[in-house]
């Protein structure tokens, strides 16, 4: 009998110190239930609802929304609160725009510090999240292309009841959506490689009105409207229709000022994925809105992250779209610090924008999926407000290899600029193009009775300006420029044979080619020439036109400020007043990275290195 106890003591013994040595790991679901707090009840009786029901895919579509759903809320507080109320009194949209008004005010609008979330967990109600389930699964069981993706992409791209931070609704409840001209089971049969082509046989029953008023009044943009926006719209419309569909998103291009937002669909409905209405611009990194929770970067001790890299609610698709490289970064052996984290950071409006974020192993920063032929500098955080470079920045060339641009100072340079920012090949270099049939006559009469040809623009200028030196060795008091097709000319400067600026004469509608700026312009034709009177005769030495333009060029009067990039920041190399269309430095150290700011006026500018009288831009 003893025996038989020492036995027993024994089992519990070791029972003990195994669950003492395990640890309970809850399920994200049970994690979610905890947090929801005084309002589990309504969670459970979801779960409930569908065990009860025996079906198994609304259960495991439950389960999925309410394992997520921790760190959904809605965005309330005085001042967006406000905007919802205008958005509310507005007559003219229909309850389909104003849904998507209020999606997209989280993004345009500062909540101010009065703000509050109102999470999902705490607050939704099973009435709610069963109709909303029940709704979504008819779309399911009615439309074939549903049958062509993964049930978990479903749950992912068509489920969610939620879009941003906006009011929670029942808007499948108040979409209405019919097929035409076709039974809607039959609609798979009817569509290849064709989203349009499957979008154009649905329609929601309901208006789409909108008021451009209150989107220009209300978020600040244009009336075309901005791409996050649009984004917005065309994921609300895909997911009401029961088109599986997600956004995608640039948070900063990497040779560009801004952002680009995009709707995309599963490249196993349709096999395709590519960047729309980038043109020329480079992606750093691209992410797509998730609904699904994913890990993220915990800050170590006191470290700070910034809240970009705290968003559960995206994952890395940079792959999808472009040939990337894994890369590793290592620390200058002038850092003193020991980060736990490293961002590499894109120029983007004027400052270093971190879009990657990488743990250090060895001195050593790991980024997954980065672009290549980029520049990107290596940054950390010794606070909120302190940034130090990790190392120089580097050109992340085609090859995947690291070029730093470290300066240096044993090999000076005299360089010459003629822009701040890149030309845009799409509209500049088009206007340049369309001046080569300009031409230049000169007369001494008002009617040009006796005009002679002193210039023809017979080439295109590799740069912003067109300069003509010695036009003719004659005087007139008349000059005419025109056209035999549309020319769009900002600005004309004439100097005469000392090199002096002259002032000349034109008529109140060609003003804007006199006015120092060269964003204004007008067009010139055959039928619409520029007469210009200097009140007497003049021998003209040269003869500058600005094409229209960008107004990033270089211009007389402006006060510019060249820097290069060190490891401790930006060190400037002075500031100048021009008197050209072209700025010159000396003694500038070669192999680094440079930036020219304009002080008198414009925000396009861009970081550039210089090579063999080159200046490139990045």
């Amino acid at each position: 009998m003893k025996r038989y106890y020492l036995h027993e003591i024994l089992f519990c013994y070791i029972l003990i110190t195994i669950m003492n040595c395990c640890t309970f790991t809850p399920s994200k679901l049970e994690e979610a239930l905890v947090l929801s707090g005084e309002n589990r009840c309504e969670l459970e009786k979801v779960l409930k609802h569908y065990s009860a029901c025996d079906d198994s895919l609304k259960l495991k579509a439950a389960e999925f929304l309410i394992e997520n759903m921790p760190g959904h809320y809605t965005l309330r507080g005085k001042t967006i609160d406000h905007y919802r109320e205008i958005i509310d009194k507005d007559s003219i949209s229909s309850y389909y725009y104003k849904k998507i008004l209020d999606i997209s005010l989280s993004h345009f609008v500062s909540s101010g510090e009065d703000s509050q979330i109102q999470e999902d967990l705490r607050y939704i109600t099973s009435d709610f999240l069963i109709r909303h389930i029940d709704l979504s699964f008819e779309l399911l069981y009615k439309y074939s292309w549903l049958d062509m993706i993964a049930f978990d992409e479903f749950l992912e791209y068509v489920l969610p009841y939620r879009f941003e931070n906006e009011r929670l609704d029942l808007w499948r409840d108040s979409l209405h959506v019919y097929a035409s001209n076709m039974p809607s089971e039959k609609v798979g049969d009817y569509f290849t490689n064709s989203l349009s082509g499957l979008i154009a046989k649905f329609k929601l029953k309901e208006s789409t009105q909108m008021n451009l008023q209150i989107r220009r009044t209300l978020l600040d943009i244009n009336s075309l409207g901005d791409c996050y926006l649009n984004a917005q719209n065309n994921l609300f419309e895909q997911r009401s229709l029961g088109i599986p569909a997600m956004i995608d998103y640039i948070p900063c291009y990497a040779n560009r000022n801004g952002y680009h937002y995009w709707c995309n669909e599963p490249s196993v409905l349709f096999n395709k994925n590519h960047l729309e209405l980038v043109f020329d611009r480079k992606p750093g990194k691209i992410y797509r809105k998730t609904f699904l929770k994913n890990k993220i970067i915990k800050p170590k001790g006191d470290e700070y992250i910034p809240e970009f890299f705290c968003d559960p609610f995206k994952k890395d698709v940079t792959d999808l779209y472009c040939p990337t490289v894994d890369l590793e970064v290592e620390a200058n052996k002038m850092i003193r610090d020991s980060p736990v984290h490293v961002y590499l950071s894109v120029f983007n409006n004027l400052s270093w924008k971190s879009i990657a974020i990488g743990e250090v192993k060895n001195e050593n920063a790991c980024f997954p999926k980065m672009t290549r032929n980029t520049v990107y500098l290596p940054i950390y955080y010794r606070t909120k407000d302190n940034i130090q470079a990790y190392n120089y920045p580097f050109i992340l060339n085609f090859k995947g290899e690291k070029e730093y641009l470290i300066p240096d100072t044993g090999k000076i340079q005299k360089i010459r600029l003629f822009r701040k920012n890149p030309q845009n090949y799409n509209s500049v270099v088009f206007y340049f193009k369309r001046l080569k049939k300009c031409f230049v006559k000169g007369s001494s009469t008002q009617a040009f009775n006796d005009a002679d040809t002193v210039f023809q623009f017979a080439q295109t200028p590799l740069q912003e300006i067109i300069s003509v030196n010695n036009l003719k060795d004659k005087t007139y008091q008349w000059y005419k420029i025109y056209s035999p097709e549309q020319s769009h000319i900002a600005e004309i400067y004439f100097y005469d044979e000392n090199g002096n600026l002259l002032q000349a004469k034109v008529d109140e509608q060609y003003s804007m080619l006199l006015d120092d700026d060269p964003l204004t312009f007008t067009v010139l034709n055959e039928f619409n020439p520029l007469v210009i009177n200097f009140g007497h005769p003049v021998k003209l030495s040269k003869l500058v036109c600005l094409p229209r333009s960008d107004g990033n060029g270089i211009y007389p009067d402006n006060t510019y400020e060249l820097f290069y990039f060190d490891l401790d920041g930006w060190k400037s190399l002075g500031m100048k007043m021009s008197n050209d269309f072209y700025l010159e430095y000396d003694n500038v150290s070669s192999n680094a990275l440079y930036w020219l700011r304009n002080w008198t006026t414009g925000v396009e500018e861009r970081i550039f290195t210089y090579q063999n009288g080159v200046q490139k831009f990045w």
